[in-house]
Order: C-alpha cells, then sequence, then structure tokens
C-alpha cells in the first residue's frame, strides 16, 4: 500500500475538540472548544460557521452534509442542516462528552459525563435513555443502529444493543482513548494508553492486540475494507489491516487528536488540538499535485497554479475564489 500524500492543510485559528468527515461530500465538519463550528469543502475552503453555546463536545455528520449534530458541553444536541443553520436542539440535564450517527438507521447516540447514554432521532424526538457507571467519553454506532459502542473514561468499554442494554463489557489494561466500530458491527477497534489497539468480534472474543510504541490518540475503521487507520502519538498516521498487519505509516512529527477515514479507505482527514486540519489520499507515486485559484474577489486577480495549498487568493487574499486540485504525472 503506498503512502498517502497530503491534499491540502487549513489551519482555523482555534483549539479543535473534534470533527467529522462527510463520506461522500468530502466535507469536513470541524468544532471547537469557542462552540464554533467550521464546514469545510472537498478542497478546504469554508462554507459556513455556526456558533453555539458552550464548547463542542462532540459532533457527527450525514454523508452528504446534509445534517451535523453536535453535543455540547453546555448539555445540549444541535441539528445543523446543510447551510449550517439551526433546525433543532435537544437539551440535556447533563454536560455531554461524545455523539455519533447512523443514518440508515435515523438514530443518534450521545453520551454524558456521568455516564448517562442517550438516543434520540434525526428529529430531536428522545427514543431511550440508558445509564452506565462511569463517564463515557466515546461512542459508537452501527449502520442498522441495532449495536452500539461505550468507552469509559477510564479502562472499561460497553458493547450494547440498539435501545443500551449490555450485552458483554471488558476491562483493559490502561485508559480507553476511542473506540471504534465496523458498520456492521462485526469488528469492534479500541485504542488505549498504554500503546495498544485491541481489536474484538460483536459477541466481545478479542481477536488480537498490537502494542504500537507510543501512546494511541485517535483511531477509525475504514466501512469496506475494515482496515483501521491509528494516531500514534510523536509518530503520526499508521495503517493496519483487519489481522492487525502493519500497512502504512505516515509520519507528522506532532500530536494528532483525531481521524476519520472515507468508506473506500482512499483518503483520511487528521486534526492537531493547535487548529490543523489535513485532508490525505493515497496517490501514486508518479503523480502529484497542483492546485489551481481562479479569484472571484472584488480585485478579480485571475488564475493562478500553485505547487503549495492555498485556500485564499495568492494576490488579494479574497476568501471568494474556485480552487480546483489538479493530479498529474510528474
Amino acid at each position: 500500500m503506498t503512502s498517502p500524500k497530503i491534499t491540502w492543510k487549513r489551519n482555523l485559528g482555534e483549539d479543535v475538540t473534534d470533527f467529522a468527515l462527510a463520506k461522500s461530500q468530502r466535507n469536513v465538519v470541524v468544532g471547537s472548544s469557542s462552540g464554533t463550528v467550521h464546514c469545510l469543502d472537498k478542497v478546504g475552503k469554508i462554507l459556513w460557521v455556526h456558533s453555539i453555546e458552550g464548547a463542542v463536545a462532540g459532533l457527527t455528520t450525514a454523508r452528504n452534509c446534509r445534517m451535523t449534530f453536535i453535543a455540547s458541553s453546555s448539555g445540549r444536541i444541535h441539528c445543523l442542516d446543510k447551510n449550517g443553520l439551526s433546525s433543532w436542539e435537544y437539551e440535556s440535564s447533563d454536560p455531554l462528552l461524545a455523539i455519533d450517527y447512523s443514518e440508515e438507521a435515523s438514530k443518534i447516540m450521545a453520551s454524558s459525563g456521568k455516564g448517562t447514554i442517550i438516543y434520540i432521532n434525526d428529529e430531536g424526538k428522545i427514543i431511550t435513555k440508558a445509564k452506565l457507571k462511569e463517564s463515557i467519553g466515546s461512542v459508537a454506532l452501527t449502520s442498522s443502529g441495532d449495536l452500539s459502542l461505550a468507552a469509559g473514561e477510564g479502562k472499561k468499554m460497553y458493547c450494547m444493543d440498539g435501545l443500551g442494554n449490555v450485552r458483554w463489557e471488558k476491562e483493559l489494561g490502561d485508559r480507553i482513548e476511542d473506540a471504534a466500530v465496523s458498520k456492521d458491527g462485526e469488528l469492534i477497534a479500541v485504542a488505549c494508553s498504554d500503546s495498544k489497539v485491541h481489536v474484538f468480534d460483536m459477541d466481545g472474543v478479542e481477536k488480537w492486540k498490537r502494542e504500537l510504541g507510543g501512546k494511541v490518540m485517535a483511531l477509525d475503521v475504514v466501512e469496506q475494507s475494515k482496515r483501521i487507520f491509528v494516531c500514534v502519538a510523536k509518530k503520526g498516521v499508521l495503517g493496519l489491516s483487519n489481522q492487525g498487519a502493519k500497512l502504512f505509516l505516515f509520519e507528522t512529527g506532532e500530536e494528532l487528536m483525531g481521524i476519520a477515514a472515507l468508506k473506500e479507505g482512499d483518503a483520511f482527514v487528521v486534526a492537531n488540538a493547535s487548529g490543523d486540519v489535513v485532508f490525505l489520499e493515497f496517490i501514486d507515486e508518479d503523480v502529484d499535485v497542483f492546485y489551481e485559484i481562479l479569484c472571484r474577489g472584488d480585485a478579480k486577480c485571475g488564475t493562478f497554479v500553485s505547487a503549495v495549498y492555498t485556500p485564499l487568493c495568492p494576490r488579494c487574499g479574497s476568501e471568494k475564489n474556485v480552487v480546483r486540485i489538479i493530479k498529474e504525472k510528474i
């Protein structure tokens, strides 16, 4: 497997707390500690900006970005439409920590610092609630919404049905940093701060675990291949097969706080806490990437081709432009 190349990189000037990737549109929705939410298009340009009360604790989006759901530290779940406008809000009694969405099941799952799990539909109507014994920092849903995953902020992970009834639970060796489940529920991946990734099947049988030589910050499971993309502190992004074999290592030299992959696994997004959002693609070694920028600002500066990505006109600095990514053989 070839190593990925950076297609675009953008700093939003705010601390990133969470982000989500629209699987079909390639839009990236990014939340911050100030409550600001940015939606970036497939070339990193800002489509819309929305602000909520409190910090963005977690967010998730539909495949085409027609709906975005935000969990806030103020205890609200916000639904935004495709233009970033508020559609509805659901108010919880506790500050929220994490959120996930199953588009096929029209179901949202969110968690609180007091162990409450909330299931609502995508119209903001409550389905049910469940209660666990600890703060839940990561949640995940399968496509059908019939299996849900909750990772405690301690060492315990819970696998539940679609209504929050615990099917099985596991206590791992160290603090759980992140957890993800394949869309069919057959592969559950868990990242721990002791540098290990654990993989279970839907019945809780551990299939394998791997020591990665650095604190595992975040991971995602690729829909089609069930490959696992992992952010490892001070190393970068490591690709693993569904059997745990190493596929690639993309070195970043910085600590990444999150990762999200397209369903085909041919591209993914990472971000760090200081506000950098980076889109990477798997491109043949003999292909280079250029950027064509057509200025549509007041000065109408014309068209530029650059080897360095910029969302702004290189001459007048306007954001009113069209950016096109060009991939050419060297």
